[in-house]
């Protein structure tokens, strides 16, 4: 082999190693809308109607009843022990259209969050509470009130459409009364809570967080010890504009500084959910993170903050991480309309490429939900976006063909120049530099299409990958869920074929492409190193790429036709 092959060996090799490291750093969310919200949206809007149930106490509004409940003497330590010890828990139910909620009056934490439109391994609606576990937990002033008593108003509502209702939890801390008011509304995952504690001096601080992250809800795939491992429980946090993901390797660092002060909001997240608190007081917060197993007494996120002596709000979203929905969160129960950027769940790729890589993510995103109002099956959806994909990058890929046929028709020329003035590189490159201008070729033509392509590229990777649409969609025959690895048993040994297919496409494309006799080997390399690649992805993912190969077999054997020169 010459340098040159050596040189290319060299740089596949690092390339390939380095690539999970890139896509740990650039991914993080999935991204997509929520298929149930593609024909119709939620009118955030419209006026909103109290729900009024038969069993409904008479509780203040949020709206029109601020201020905190009339203060009463304070008990004892020694009264709250025996208040934890004597009372028996009971649970208060909410339903609405999108989720069925279970409250505890031990605490007044939220113990359950099944969503309906959201299904688990056995078809029943998805947990997204960790069971066992505290689920949202209070503190105040250093005591944790998860095992108080706290009496709710109510002890069931239901609610639909844009109907809204609120429950409310009374409580005795340390220092004095706590009173908790979540209001619902039947067609929003989000929820307004709002919180007040009496007695408090000054300098005591009231603590709002999860003891952990949300429930495991895909199973054990191999895409999590594969090659592209990832770890999706992460802590996700905004402050001052600025984003910062939180995994729980970095969680156990406590040399790690925590954000502070002005927050936009933060979360706890999986693969395709999330549960986020949404600051709505004008406060300074610190963002309490903790290593799940190593403080298991402590939240792993939680905000902390000074009482102002008034009830303070928050807004809670419970529910799938949907790029759609998430934009839909800027939006309160009560029509108050404020820029939080929950939207920046959704990862898209470095900062200094975000401006490239969010409106091609976002206008992917759009672009497959219109998709799929005509196609019903996302498999298909995925076969006709990819023709489309290649549609729109046809004339970047045509330029790079013919720009590369080029390249290979002076290959002769261009190995005679480095024969003649191989110790001379000034003049061999002197003279390279006259037979490109006298050929008008442009020895970048080849690259520079594709570097082109490369946002979209980027962008469909992290699109496929982590899109909740395609969470338990099928296709045909042995692909039940595009949103895991295709699995067909054979002889009593799991086969994933579409990326035995992908890279048999892979071997067929670069038989066609490659002409020089020096880079032989790779055209037998690159599928392996695929099928090694892409044997653990999402077969959706697998299924595009698969796509696109083949419509490049296509394309090129075209452009042959059409361009003699392209190779």
């Amino acid at each position: 082999m010459d340098r040159r092959t050596l040189l290319a060996f060299g740089l596949i090799g690092v390339i390939i190693f380095a690539m999970p490291y890139y896509f740990r750093w650039l991914n993080g969310e999935p991204l997509s809308p929520n298929p149930t919200d593609f024909g119709t949206n939620p009118d955030l809007t419209a006026p909103t109607q109290l729900a009024q149930p038969e069993t409904r106490a008479s509780t203040p509004s949020l709206r029109s009843d601020p201020r905190p409940p009339q203060a009463t003497q304070p008990p004892t330590i020694e009264q709250i022990e025996t208040q934890v010890t004597s009372f028996e828990a009971q649970e208060v139910l909410v339903e609405t259209d999108l989720y069925a909620a279970v409250f505890t009056t031990r605490g007044g934490r939220v113990t359950s969050w099944r969503l309906k439109e959201h299904l688990d391994g056995a078809g029943n609606p998805l947990e997204l509470v960790e069971p066992g576990s505290a689920g949202l937990g209070l503190w105040v002033a250093g005591q944790d009130l998860t095992d108080v008593e706290f009496v709710p108003s109510l002890t069931t509502l239901a609610l639909s459409g844009s109907e809204q209702g609120e429950i409310t939890f009374s409580g005795n801390s340390p220092r004095g009364p706590v009173v908790t008011r979540v209001v619902f509304q039947g067609n929003r995952y989000r929820v307004e809570y709002s919180l007040s504690a009496e007695g408090l001096a000054t300098g005591e601080k009231i603590r709002l967080g999860w003891d952990t992250f949300p429930a495991e809800t895909e199973g054990e795939t191999e895409e999590s010890g594969g090659f592209y491992a990832f770890d999706y429980d992460q802590v996700v946090t905004s402050a001052g504009g600025e984003v910062e993901s939180w995994t729980r390797e970095s969680l156990a660092d406590l040399e790690q500084s925590r954000p502070s002060g002005r927050i936009s909001w933060f979360s706890i997240r999986g693969k395709y959910f999330l549960s986020a608190i949404i600051p709505v007081h004008d406060l300074l917060y610190d963002l309490e993170l903790h290593d799940p197993e190593g403080l298991p007494s402590r939240q792993v996120a939680a905000i902390q903050f000074q009482s102002p002596g008034e009830p303070v709000s928050f807004g809670l979203y419970i529910g799938p991480l949907s790029y759609r929905i998430l934009t839909q969160q800027d939006t309160d129960l009560f029509g108050q309309s404020r820029d939080i950027g929950l939207d920046d769940m959704v990862q898209f790729g470095w900062a200094f490429l975000r401006p490239i890589l969010k409106p091609a993510t976002i206008l992917i995103i759009h672009a497959f939900s219109a998709l799929h109002n005509a196609i019903p099956n996302y498999g298909f959806v995925i076969v006709v976006f990819s023709v489309l994909v290649k549609i729109v990058l046809f004339p970047l890929t045509r330029k790079s063909t013919e720009a590369t046929g080029k390249m290979q028709e002076l290959q002769p020329q261009i190995t005679a120049l480095r024969e003649k003035h191989g110790d001379n590189q000034q003049k061999m490159n002197q003279e390279m530099m006259k037979l490109y201008k006298d050929q008008k070729v442009n020895p970048l033509g080849g690259c520079l299409p594709l570097f082109l392509q490369a946002p979209i590229l980027f962008s469909l990777f992290n699109v496929f990958r982590n899109a909740i649409e395609l969470r338990q969609a099928g296709f045909i025959w042995w692909m039940t869920d595009l949103s895991k690895p295709d699995t067909l048993t054979v002889a009593g040994f799991d086969l994933h074929i579409l990326p035995l297919v992908m890279a048999g496409s892979m071997f067929v494309q670069q038989k066609l492409t490659m002409k020089d006799p020096k880079q032989a080997a790779l055209v037998y390399i690159m599928p392996v190193f695929m099928i090694w690649i892409f044997w653990s992805m999402s077969s959706g993912l697998v299924l595009y790429f698969t796509m696109y190969n083949l419509l490049s077999v296509i394309e090129q054997k075209a452009v042959k036709k059409t361009v003699p020169q392209a190779a």
